[in-house]
């Protein structure tokens, strides 16, 4: 999430291609998104037990195929990080199918690094402020779905 230190709603359907680090930031935006949306799901619907994960740096197409420039930057900038697609796999494995873990470890709305660590809290991504405005945008896009 260190390419999202706000939540822009009126720049989410745009591809920010004018933008430095244009892609980043979307990325960014994303995975800010994903946690918001996961603690108003908390606050909406509290009997659905929901939370968000950051999978870690995984070795698939999503590096393999974007540009040498951008595929350096991503290895210069998590040397030692990159793992397998099963390794990956094993933080959104642990959420959906954790077992034992006690109610803070679980708890609704959360977020959670690699693997079944609770992930780290900034003002950002626990703003009310920002997950209400999100919740509400989405919603809004979403009229008409039925």
């Amino acid at each position: 999430m260190a390419f999202a230190r706000s939540l822009p709603l009126h720049l989410m359907k745009t591809p920010l291609s004018t933008w430095p680090m244009g892609p980043w930031q979307r990325y960014g935006f994303s995975k800010l998104s994903n946690i918001l949306y996961a603690q108003q799901l908390a606050v909406h619907y509290p009997e659905i037990l929901s939370g968000s994960i950051q999978p870690g740096v995984i070795d698939t197409g999503l590096i393999s195929n974007i540009s040498w420039a951008n595929r350096a930057f991503v290895y210069a900038t998590t040397v030692g990080q990159i793992v397998s697609v099963e390794e990956g796999a094993k933080n959104g494995l642990w959420l959906a199918f954790g077992k034992g873990e006690s109610a803070e470890e679980m708890r609704n709305g959360g977020w959670w690094e690699p693997v079944g660590k609770k992930g780290m809290e900034t003002a950002m991504n626990t703003s009310e402020k920002a997950g209400k405005e999100l919740w509400e945008w989405t919603q809004k896009e979403l009229e008409g779905w039925n």
